[in-house]
């Protein structure tokens, strides 16, 4: 919205008093951007969240965050993204859209603190459009039956609707021909990652595994993990 090479910063910041919805949006606009440059701009703000997502056992969290569309997305990759038109008129606005229906997973706080959501589920800007994917069943299935997972797509461009795209069943995965050419390891695939201008998505494959500990009397005195082999696919 300023001259060239013109950027604003912000930071959305929450306190366990009040608490959510309840905020503190921060702002620094450099000093091309216009009459608020070169100084931190603090405002309070009431977040448009749904009340399940301010407590008191799961708080929207953010794991990632970009810009679409000049407004700033902050994602939560278990329930949606939080949205902020900093250039509204008046003040800036904010707005919620929720995951795809019945891809929203919520953990109690507890639960949430051990889970790496980027393991199985990511978001981003491909093509000039928000695009979600995520390995369904990875919190609940278990690494024996991972070729039960799916690899799912999700497609949205105007921040109101999502798309689905094309799935992929991680057991399909391993039976291509191509992944058996390569002798890549059947093992379940770990965080998935957008390209910006393809559709390809990129997975990783770790070949690992539990052998004994021995020491030098011969006696086994624990396991540890071993990697095999570490793949890009």
């Amino acid at each position: 919205g300023g001259e060239t090479g013109a950027f604003v910063l912000a930071e959305l910041v929450t306190t366990y008093h009040p608490g959510l919805p309840d905020a503190q949006l921060y702002q620094w606009w450099s000093s091309c951007a216009g009459v608020n440059s070169g100084r931190w701009l603090r405002s309070a703000v009431r977040l448009p969240l749904p009340p399940d997502l301010c407590g008191p056992t799961y708080f929207f969290q953010i794991d990632m965050a970009f810009v679409f569309q000049g407004s700033i997305c902050w994602v939560d990759l278990l329930t949606g993204i939080l949205i902020c038109d900093l250039f509204a008129l008046q003040e800036p606005e904010f707005s919620f859209i929720p995951l795809p229906q019945g891809r929203s997973l919520h953990t109690p706080n507890n639960v949430r603190l051990g889970l790496k959501v980027q393991a199985f589920r990511s978001m981003g800007i491909v093509r000039g459009a928000i695009k979600f994917v995520a390995l369904i069943g990875y919190t609940e299935t278990s690494l024996s039956k991972s070729s039960n997972l799916v690899l799912e797509t999700w497609t949205c461009h105007d921040l109101r609707e999502w798309k689905k795209g094309p799935a992929l069943r991680v057991g399909d995965l391993w039976a291509s021909e191509s992944f058996s050419k390569m002798e890549l390891p059947r093992v379940r695939p770990m965080f998935p990652v957008l390209c910006m201008d393809e559709d390809e998505i990129v997975i990783f494959l770790n070949d690992v595994e539990y052998v004994d500990k021995v020491d030098r009397f011969g006696q086994i005195t624990g396991r540890q993990l071993v990697l095999n082999g570490h793949y890009v696919v």
